[in-house]
């Protein structure tokens, strides 16, 4: 797969390596899928759907667990960027994403692009289960509960 990636990402029987501007802002960009684990345990009859939110949660009658690791496979397949990059910065960035939308809409800019999101503030409780933005950050060891601590501590 890896060596299917690396010739993919060759023009014309050249091989690019990014400026380290770009390799940088790509590095500090993959973060891999969400792999959130709500709850690590549930049981039929016993686990409770929405128990947070609602004094009488329902429980569930059924717990169907999928395995989504190879979820975005077909992506693979797509086009991907390749070749010298270019790497722009928009001394503006508001003023500029129209401009950058249509870009794309338009099929006149095709690449990577980094830019800020947030969810709006009514809109919080739509997404509380399921963000649509998640944000990669060091966790201060405070903050980590003590049976993941002492998990961590085991494993390494």
């Amino acid at each position: 797969m890896a060596l299917q990636c690396l010739l993919r990402g060759t023009a014309e029987g050249k091989l690019y390596a990014p400026c380290k501007k770009a390799y940088t802002h790509l590095k500090a960009a993959v973060s891999g899928g969400p792999s959130i684990v709500f709850t690590r345990y549930h049981e039929a009859g016993v686990s409770r759907i929405h128990s947070h939110q609602y004094v009488a949660a329902k429980s569930c009658k059924q717990v169907l667990g999928y395995d989504a690791n190879a979820l975005y496979l077909s992506t693979m397949l797509n086009d991907m960027p390749c070749g010298k990059e270019k790497v722009t910065d928009n001394e503006n960035p508001v003023q500029a994403a129209p401009k950058i939308k249509n870009a794309v809409l338009n099929g006149q800019m095709f690449g990577f692009m980094k830019c800020k999101l947030a969810t709006p503030n009514h809109l919080w409780t739509k997404f509380e289960e399921m963000p649509p933005i998640f944000v990669n950050r060091e966790a201060p060891e405070a903050a980590v509960p003590q049976a993941m601590m002492g998990y961590l501590n085991r494993t390494g």
